[in-house]
């Protein structure tokens, strides 16, 4: 009788830690984002969800590392040193852009797939604020 309550109360215990760790949207994970550090930008990577290309998963490379992974309906952030930056996602024509950061600053990057059906190729780009804020509010928060 111990042994089976026991097991009972370990499966519980590990569904009830499995529903804890679910991904966040970007309005839960606002308040427990921690502060920007003051002499750091912050750069957010966002993929949203589209009809085709959503198997394809390729790394966000930031000044040649890879910082994370173009998820659809995902995104992600890094804090960084001011200074000039470049961001490649997957191959393509359009797959690579520049921005220079400053501290204090946010950068938001989307990435997607390119326009045509048959395709495999990324775009990769700088967005605005009013832009990305609205689509990031959509997606959930994955830590890298």
């Amino acid at each position: 009788m111990l042994r089976t309550f026991r097991n009972v109360s370990v499966v519980f215990a590990v569904l009830l830690l499995g529903a804890c760790t679910r991904d966040l949207s970007y309005t839960e994970m606002q308040a427990l984002l921690p502060a920007q550090p003051a002499d750091k930008g912050r750069i957010y990577f966002y993929r949203e969800v589209a009809y085709l290309g959503n198997l394809i998963t390729p790394d966000v490379v930031l000044n040649n590392k890879p910082v994370g992974t173009s998820n659809p309906g995902a995104f992600f952030y890094v804090d960084r040193e001011p200074g000039d930056y470049t961001v490649f996602c997957g191959k393509g024509e359009y797959n690579v852009a520049t921005f220079t950061l400053a501290a204090g600053q946010e950068v938001y990057v989307r990435t997607k797939i390119g326009d045509s059906i048959l395709t495999t190729t990324m775009v990769t780009e700088v967005t605005t604020a009013p832009v990305a804020i609205p689509a990031i509010h959509n997606l959930k928060f994955v830590p890298r």
